[in-house]
């Protein structure tokens, strides 16, 4: 609930991304996504960010949900928090969750990678602080 409740705050608030960025929110949301739930627990870790946010495990994808937009809304603020993300080690787990069966991961996840690749989305998210919350709105998957 923790990392939804950041992922909220954070949504169009310049201000709110500075103070949890300057807090050390970033590289504990790649912590999350690097070794999953248990990444609070000392020592333990899992071997990779799909593999505890199989479709199987509904609270595993909501976290990984939650903890990817936070990281693509952190890098919407500027080129400088996007090299954060990047610096944080974010690239691997994002890219992990690509073979997750939870179509919503994959899609945060891929929506995440864009902005972190797409320097003109900077700018679109510098000059429109709503711009984050309109790249992660809820879409419907058709397969």
């Amino acid at each position: 609930q923790a990392v939804a409740d950041l992922k909220h705050a954070i949504i169009g608030n310049r201000r709110k991304k500075l103070d949890y960025s300057s807090a050390g929110a970033v590289p504990i949301l790649v912590t999350i996504l690097r070794d999953g739930p248990s990444a609070s627990r000392k020592g333990s870790r899992s071997t990779a960010a799909s593999s505890w946010c199989a479709s199987a495990n509904p609270s595993g994808s909501q976290l990984a949900v939650h903890a990817a937009a936070a990281l693509g809304s952190f890098s919407c603020g500027s080129s400088e928090s996007s090299r954060e993300v990047v610096a944080a080690g974010a690239i691997p787990p994002l890219c992990a969750l690509l073979s997750s069966t939870d179509t919503k991961v994959v899609t945060t996840a891929t929506r995440t990678l864009r902005i972190i690749l797409d320097r003109d989305r900077w700018t679109a998210c510098e000059q429109s602080p709503s711009a984050s919350s309109v790249l992660f709105a809820e879409t419907p998957t058709r397969l």
